[in-house]
């Protein structure tokens, strides 16, 4: 029996939610010996303040199993979300994660398929794109990383608090994915996109130039979690229950 490959993304793991911390550790680890790569479309944790946060206890336990995983012979990738891109390469280095900062192309199952956190495909929202180019400024990202735990964590959950009360207020259309955006990544060639940020899983098929074309958006780990696994040529969204 062939093994799979998983793609998932929002857990955003935060202190104090053991619930959720243990419900993701086993899905992690029921994935050694069945999956071949593990694909994390961002957004794993609530907010990240630099390497030293994973020495605490309960992001430490996380990456204990992601290393084993990687240790196994699982191939793990981990693409930047909007709330852990200051992760860095210091993955690959200490535990055999390869770490992107952008969406790429790569190819599944015989498809050209397209990964992405997703928040760049929200177009319509400007403020967020103007805070983007702020928050991801090497000298900013230099500087806040460099900060003690005791003096970026609360930081960051001030920071956190504040932005999930102004998406709240935000409009619907400017938190979904742009039509147009989609359609512009089909006519460049994929054939697949998966994505995240939306926190909806959904499969929306698309036919452009007589090609069915598919978009998978993944969905959060508030209460469950949201999964794509693809074994063979089948690509299937599938739930972990709460």
């Amino acid at each position: 029996m062939s093994k799979g490959i998983i793609f998932f993304s929002d857990v955003h793991l935060a202190e104090g939610e053991s619930r959720k911390k243990e419900r993701f550790s086993r899905f992690l680890s029921a994935q050694k010996g069945r999956a071949e790569e593990i694909h994390i479309l961002g957004d794993l944790f609530d907010f990240w303040v630099g390497p030293q946060q994973a020495l605490v206890g309960e992001f430490a336990s996380v990456f204990g199993i992601l290393k084993e995983l990687a240790e196994s012979g699982i191939r793990i990738t981990f693409l930047a979300g909007n709330r852990d891109y200051y992760l860095g390469k210091f993955l690959e280095r200490i535990y055999g994660i390869r770490f992107f900062e952008e969406a790429r192309e790569v190819m599944v199952a015989g498809k050209r398929t397209f990964l992405t956190h997703g928040d760049l495909l929200c177009t319509r929202d400007r403020n967020y794109r103007r805070l983007r180019r702020v928050v991801r400024n090497r000298a900013v990202a230099s500087l806040f990383t460099s900060l003690p735990l005791n003096i970026s964590f609360p930081l960051a959950r001030g920071l956190r608090r504040h932005s999930k009360r102004v998406v709240e207020m935000k409009p619907e259309k400017e938190r979904a994915l742009v039509e147009e955006e989609v359609q512009k990544i089909f006519k460049n060639g994929a054939q697949i996109i998966i994505s995240g940020h939306t926190h909806k899983p959904a499969k929306i098929t698309y036919m452009l130039d007589k090609e069915e074309k598919f978009l998978y958006t993944l969905g959060d780990w508030e209460r469950g979690g949201s999964y794509l696994e693809v074994a063979g040529e089948r690509f299937d969204l599938r739930s972990v229950e709460g």
